[in-house]
């Protein structure tokens, strides 16, 4: 049997008004438009890690 290593990683810098929506954000972000609530989008919100940007980074898009 052969190996293999599986990343999923989201890396994106999104305005929103709270982490909840900047996940949602992101998520959508990242896959280009709509997605389902579903076990692996709650499984990327309850387990990413969030946190506040400062005003002076550029936020893309």
């Amino acid at each position: 049997m052969k190996k293999y290593r599986v990343r999923f990683e989201i890396d994106e810098v999104v305005e929103a008004e709270d982490s909840r929506e900047a996940t949602n954000e992101a998520i959508g972000k990242t896959i280009g438009g709509c997605w389902f609530d579903n076990e692996l989008t709650n499984h990327i919100r309850w387990n990413a890690d969030v946190e506040e940007v400062e005003e002076e980074e550029e936020v893309e898009g």
